[in-house]
This record gives structure tokens, sequence and C-alpha cells, in this order.
């Protein structure tokens, strides 16, 4: 079956029984809830990759200053 297709182990089976018994409208409850969740970790993500984007500017901007001052 596809539990062994996939090697689910109990509790992955279990998750998706139980979303699969839900009812159609709390089914969209779920994904929604999903959704909701990717959305907030690409903002997360965005934000920690500007972070990272600003640091190396900002060491850029510091190794510069030493070689300037260096030479």
């Amino acid at each position: 079956g596809l539990s062994q297709r996939y090697h689910l182990d109990d509790l992955t089976k279990s998750v998706l029984e139980g979303y699969l018994n839900l009812r159609p409208e709390h089914r969209e409850v779920v994904k929604q809830y999903i959704f909701s969740m990717a959305e907030k970790y690409k903002k997360l993500q965005d934000v920690k990759s500007e972070i990272d984007q600003e640091v190396e500017a900002y060491r850029k901007e510091l190794e510069a200053e030493a070689k300037g001052a260096a030479g």
C-alpha cells in the first residue's frame, strides 16, 4: 500500500488518515492553517535574508575601511 511505498511511520499514517476522515469544510480549515504557517515561515526567511545581506554589506564596508587605513 501507500504506507509501504512511501515508508510512512505510524504517526504519519495517523495524521493522513485523520485528515482524510475530516469533513471537507474542516479540511479547508486545516489547509488554510498550513498556508498561513507557510506564509509566516516565508516572511521570516525573507527577514533573515535581508539581515544577512545587510551584514555582508557592512562587512565589506568595514573591510574597505580597514584596507584604506592600512594602505
